[in-house]
């Protein structure tokens, strides 16, 4: 099997809405880093050839102590994360293996990620150019101006967006090379700005990234669970 795909892994943010002197992709889930439970779930996949962490610069001057237990998947590459996740991915995208067919970005902070999500992001991605993992909404939608409801948005055919997201390699690399400068909400975004078409592979809910507090609560309960 070739081992075509390049993993890029987020893990620069200042993870000011934690309110934790450690640093989110170090944060303990289940007695391990948040960083090592999310590599777990792609060390399952034999077509990774090459792992970029995106590290903050702070975390970047400790990486020997950071990353001294072996991870369950081997960083081949690691880079200095920039002021924002647009910035940390294109210094990740400048780090790619000749080898890399399809890229994969995704958060060091969405530990539950499932195998088979990630193996159809791969396909859909070869397949259509882009595709990312997404969850069907399920609350009822309200749009609100000053306070008020203005409408109930219907909420068929939306989706939240979370990652893995997949690319060809010459996909996401011609997305970056048009941007100057700016931070877009994800990788996606900046394909459908140039009018290119993203897939959609359905991911379960509990796909979470851990942002604040209560996330954290919220992943440290669904990890004690049994299995």
């Amino acid at each position: 099997m070739p081992r075509d795909v390049s993993l890029v892994i987020t893990a620069a943010g200042e993870s000011t809405r934690m309110k934790s002197a450690v640093r989110k992709p170090f944060l303990d889930l289940g007695g391990r880093p948040v960083l090592y439970v999310t590599l777990e779930k792609f060390a399952r996949i034999p077509r990774i050839g090459q792992v970029i962490l995106a590290l903050n610069r702070a975390d970047y001057d400790e990486r020997d102590k950071l990353l001294s237990p072996e991870p369950p998947l081997a960083i081949t590459d690691l880079v200095v994360g920039g002021r924002t996740r647009t910035q940390s991915v294109a210094n990740a995208l400048a780090a790619l293996s000749p080898a890399a067919r399809v890229v994969l970005i995704h958060d060091a902070v969405r530990p539950f990620v499932k195998p088979e999500v990630i193996k159809a992001v791969i396909a859909s991605a070869e397949e259509h150019g882009a595709a990312i993992a997404a969850a069907p909404v399920r609350d009822t939608l309200k749009r609100v101006k000053d306070g008020a409801v203005t409408e109930t948005v219907a909420r068929e055919g939306l989706y939240c967006a979370q990652t893995p997201q997949g690319f060809r390699r010459k996909v996401i690399e011609k997305a970056y090379r048009a941007v100057s400068k700016g931070d877009f909400s994800d990788d996606a975004l900046l394909v459908e700005l140039f009018g290119g078409r993203v897939a959609i592979v359905e991911s379960p809910h509990d796909n979470i990234k851990i942002t604040t507090p209560e996330d954290l609560a919220i992943a440290r309960a669904i990890i004690s669970l049994p299995r």
